[in-house]
């Protein structure tokens, strides 16, 4: 997060984040994981590119296997966001 794209490659210099935005998706994103069944947390971490602060979000796959977000889905301007 804090990268543009364009046909799916990332456009640089990244435009970066605000630290209390950083703060705010983590939290955002705490209360979202804890809601799906079984809980689900990716691996996210707040790191300096080129003089900009980015989200980077790893979500690797469940090895428990059905993880259920039906219920999370929100269309917003055309965009699923869990």
């Amino acid at each position: 997060m804090g990268v543009e794209e364009k046909d799916g490659k990332s456009i640089l210099p990244p435009v970066g984040l605000e630290l209390n935005k950083i703060n705010a998706i983590q939290r955002e994103l705490n209360e979202i994981c804890r809601k799906i069944t079984p809980n689900y947390f990716p691996i996210v971490e707040p790191v300096d590119f080129q003089n900009k602060k980015l989200l980077i979000l790893w979500c690797p796959a469940e090895v428990s296997g059905h993880i259920n977000v039906l219920n999370l889905l929100v269309k917003t301007q055309d965009i699923f966001t869990i």
